[in-house]
């Protein structure tokens, strides 16, 4: 047999055979497709709700403005009750400091010496902006004090010339007036405390000169 020959009849025999697992089919289990996983997403967390001051924080006493020759500022007057020792919300105050001098006691009118060293003449202007009738009443609650030294009680009995700042005030009325005050110096603080509170409610810086 030549080459041929031996050529064709291979191919013969190859067709037969595939021709043959055609017809029968594959005795192969068929591989199942897996489906595509779908992507994995985070859980997401809520937002944290917005958390409110609690009421040790809010009921905090606010930082008091110290107020230049000049500035107005505002407080509330605390009315106590019948016992003098609880303090409720009563009306608003306006205050301007309008001057602030010192003074001898020849200028005072008083032959009396200051005890802590020196009289100021401190000018207030005093408005009740509130709804209700309130008191303002300086003699002994003003204080002086500085960087160096603390809180001094610097009221006095001494008057100048001039409308009382201590008095009650109706829903709209004002006085201008001035305090004739004790201090220990030069410069410094000056403070008015209304009713039992033990934060100031309004509070001057006095000029060195």
């Amino acid at each position: 047999m030549n080459k041929y020959v031996r050529r064709v009849s291979q191919a013969v025999a190859v067709g037969a055979a595939a021709a043959l697992l055609a017809a029968c089919g594959s005795t192969a289990e068929p591989v199942a497709q897996k489906p595509a996983e779908k992507p994995s997403v985070a859980p997401t967390t809520a937002a944290p709700e917005a958390t409110t001051p609690s009421a040790s924080s809010s009921s905090a006493a606010p930082k008091v403005a110290e107020l230049r020759i000049g500035d107005t500022g505002r407080f509330t007057d605390m009315e106590t009750d019948d016992d003098g020792i609880e303090a409720a919300p009563n009306t608003e105050f306006e205050v301007k400091a309008v001057s602030a001098k010192y003074a001898t006691p020849e200028e005072v009118g008083t032959s009396n010496k200051p005890k802590n060293g020196q009289f100021l003449v401190l000018t207030l202007t005093v408005k009740n902006v509130g709804s209700k009738s309130g008191e303002f009443a300086s003699y002994g609650m003003m204080k002086w004090e500085t960087e160096g030294t603390a809180a001094q009680d610097a009221s006095t009995l001494e008057s100048v010339d001039g409308p009382e700042l201590d008095t009650t005030y109706k829903p709209g009325q004002s006085v201008t007036g001035k305090l004739v005050l004790d201090v220990g110096g030069k410069g410094g603080l000056v403070s008015y405390f209304d009713g039992l509170s033990d934060v100031p409610s309004v509070v001057v810086s006095i000029p060195s000169k």
